[in-house]
């Protein structure tokens, strides 16, 4: 039987015009991380990522603080984007047109009582949006989005089947973010 131990990639660099690597936090996290699994000696076969920034420096940092050498680290490790997450920016531009870009976004946001807690609610509709149009989109209709609900669900659900398929009986570690599946 196989082992796999989801791993959510550190905090993102929220703030930054490229979110796509991780913040001096997100970095501890990944240590983290790395220290945990070495206490538990949860040593990995295989570690996938998907095929994002952040995903490879959690991965890069978790593994350098677990303690392997920079050789294994290469035959370890294996990316696929089956596993990246969804597109936010995009689902969050389909819901408000001043969320089209992190620069707008922040502006808009800085004009709010409490820019995270709006952002929290518009992030909570723009999702609930994106799934409801999957629900009633016609086939292979993605709508506004560059990826709908059920076509990401789809593609998750592929990348975890054909990993556990590929390397049956293996001790995975899989760093991604790709929210839930149901």
């Amino acid at each position: 039987m196989s082992k796999i131990f989801l791993i959510r990639h550190g905090q993102a660099s929220f703030h930054a015009d490229d979110y796509d690597q991780l913040s001096d936090l997100g970095i501890e996290q990944a240590k983290l991380v790395g220290r945990y699994l070495a206490n538990k000696t949860i040593t990995p076969d295989l570690v996938v990522t998907g095929s994002m920034l952040r995903h490879q420096q959690t991965a890069q940092h978790s593994l350098d603080t677990f303690g392997l050498a920079d050789d294994a680290l290469i035959s370890l490790t294996e990316q696929d984007a089956g596993w990246n997450e969804y597109d936010h920016q995009n689902i969050l531009g389909a819901y408000h047109p001043e969320f089209t870009s992190p620069s707008k976004m922040r502006a808009f946001l800085a004009q709010e009582p409490d820019p995270l807690a709006a952002f929290q609610q518009h992030f909570f509709g723009a999702m609930q949006q994106w799934i409801q149009a999957s629900a009633t989109a016609k086939h292979n209709d993605s709508g506004p989005y560059t990826e709908s609900w059920a076509e990401f669900q789809q593609r998750v659900t592929g990348a975890f089947k054909q990993l556990t398929s590929q390397h049956h009986g293996k001790t995975f570690w899989s760093i991604h973010q790709v929210g839930r599946l149901a």
